[in-house]
């Protein structure tokens, strides 16, 4: 079909104002005059490749693949592949703005290459050494312990344990692998031609443990891998049966789920969008944990950010059942703290920026909960994303002096400022998780790093020393960790506690007198 004249001549003016506010950088202006250009001219594959360059500067990496897939059927789903296709697209555009977007195209490749080698590199210094694992018995790992707990919880009427939101958690990640394992493929020469046969709720669950407490998915036997491997028919399935997007962005997403909401009401979209964005993060976990492909995890993790934050000022005045489960603050914050976590190399001024609106938005909330039915839910999506908010920008205060350097007073005020942080997790988190315990050990090793009066090391070593008999009534065995390095970093730390107690008893130390680490190499 023949483009009529003036939407080309509309198209072309708006393509070179887009182009203009790309070249200053204002990305998002731009992304806009490109998306007004294929309202008037669709066909035109170098405005998508335009787009696409925007989507990539924005860091709407699903996105930018979209776009840059309308320029060409063969496109990776990636952020090196579709700038590498929108480049491709752009070479035929040999005028001089067009040329000058294709160099800063190329920049932006050079940066993302970087970027992800550096993601790469995190990924591999993450990973958790798996194979001391392999021979525990089931009835030590913790949703095991927990699940043994919770009727003694009961009685007591104890509701500040890790074994309630543990227990939740794994529960539902085991009723969506169960779904996985029972799937039956008819394979075909390609995923979208696989036939399938399964039930329609595995993504839900799956999400569900996962915003609720990840670590529960970190340890897997091999059969659990293998059931994972067939999680994208599952989700292609599921997002077929309700009405998800099965390809795009958050920008696609919220372009046609708007469309589809003024032709239909939230009842058209309300599943469909669930769907995507539980689809998304679950697709993210994957990528992160079982993939160690951080880059694309970040994609998925913003990509269901943006479209919630979407949503939830959309329908701001709708009720939550009515808007979806999934727009709710506390699903917001959880998909917040997956991002941080995950986005090691984020400024330290953005992560310290999204730790205390967070810390400031869930101070307000109650510190307690109503009834034995929200125990896990309030534990999961309330005190823990507190205790995580705290124990991030600590850590990533901490990583100002990850390259060493001299003890000025800024750096003494961070690692109190830290150690601070690290005690506001510790006493927010239950006293049997294994994470108040590493708080403590966290708060002392900022202590040691600096001059700081001996009883106020001892303090952060005793509630170590306090805490770690509770810790294994759950967590025997670790799962932020390896077992071998917690039992090692621990033991070290409460010997430097017999010492100073030693040296306290024998006169050579009082409370009062500061101490800290010895600086390597003296």
């Amino acid at each position: 079909m023949t483009t009529p004249r003036r939407d080309l001549e509309a198209a072309a003016q708006l393509k070179a104002e887009g182009n203009a506010l790309f070249q200053a950088k204002d990305f998002g202006a731009a992304y806009e005059k490109y998306t007004q250009a294929i309202s008037h001219d669709g066909e035109n594959a170098i405005l998508y490749a335009n787009r696409s360059a925007c989507s990539l500067a924005l860091g709407r990496r699903l996105d930018a693949a979209d776009d840059a897939d309308k320029g060409s059927p063969n496109t990776n789903p990636h952020a090196m592949s579709a700038l590498q296709t929108a480049l491709n697209v752009l070479s035929t555009d040999s005028t001089p703005a067009g040329q000058r977007l294709r160099a800063e195209c190329l920049r932006l490749l050079d940066g993302i290459a970087k970027k992800q080698q550096d993601l790469e590199k995190e990924a591999i210094a993450r990973a958790r050494p798996l194979q001391e694992m392999a021979g525990v018995p089931d009835e030590r790992l913790p949703w095991k312990l927990a699940a043994a707990a919770i009727p003694s919880l009961k009685d007591e009427g104890k509701w500040n344990s890790s074994a309630w939101l543990v227990t939740y958690a794994r529960e539902q990640w085991e009723i969506g692998i169960d779904i996985l394992r029972t799937l039956e493929v008819t394979p075909g020469p390609a995923v979208e031609s696989h036939g399938a046969l399964c039930c329609m709720q595995c993504i839900e669950h799956l999400s569900n443990a996962l915003l609720a407490d990840p670590r529960v998915l970190k340890f897997m036997r091999a059969d659990v891998s293998d059931a994972i491997g067939k999680y994208p028919y599952q989700l292609r399935m599921e997002l077929m049966h309700w009405g998800g997007w099965i390809s795009g962005g958050p920008q696609r997403v919220i372009r046609e789920a708007t469309e589809r909401f003024n032709e239909g009401g939230l009842a058209s979209i309300r599943d469909g969008l669930s769907i995507t964005v539980r689809g998304w993060l679950v697709s993210g976990w994957i990528e992160e944990f079982y993939l160690g492909a951080l880059e694309h995890a970040l994609d998925y993790y913003t990509s269901a950010l943006e479209v919630l934050q979407w949503g939830m000022e959309t329908w701001k005045d709708v009720d939550v059942p009515e808007r979806g489960l999934i727009f709710q603050e506390a699903i917001v914050r959880a998909v917040k703290i997956l991002r941080l976590k995950a986005f090691i190399q984020y400024p330290l001024k953005e992560v310290l920026a999204g730790s205390d609106d967070l810390i400031t938005e869930l101070q307000e909330e109650r510190t307690e909960p109503l009834n034995e039915q929200e125990y896990s839910l309030f534990l999961g999506f309330v005190r823990y994303q507190l205790a995580q908010a705290y124990t991030y920008a600590a850590s990533r205060l901490n990583a100002r002096r990850a390259a060493g350097g001299d003890i000025t007073q800024e750096v003494e005020d961070t690692h109190m400022i830290a150690a601070g942080q690290y005690l506001n997790a510790a006493e927010i988190y239950p006293e049997d998780d294994e994470l108040h315990a590493w708080c403590y050990y966290h708060a002392f090793n900022n202590f040691f790093e600096i001059a700081r009066p001996v009883g106020d090391v001892l303090m952060m070593l005793n509630g170590l020393n306090q805490a770690i008999p509770k810790m294994k009534t759950i967590w025997e065995v670790p799962l932020e960790t390896s077992i071998s390095e917690r039992e090692v970093k621990f033991r070290n730390a409460l010997a430097c506690r017999e010492d100073l107690i030693a040296n306290i008893e024998q006169g050579n130390l009082t409370m009062d007198i500061p101490i800290m680490r010895r600086p390597a190499g003296q």
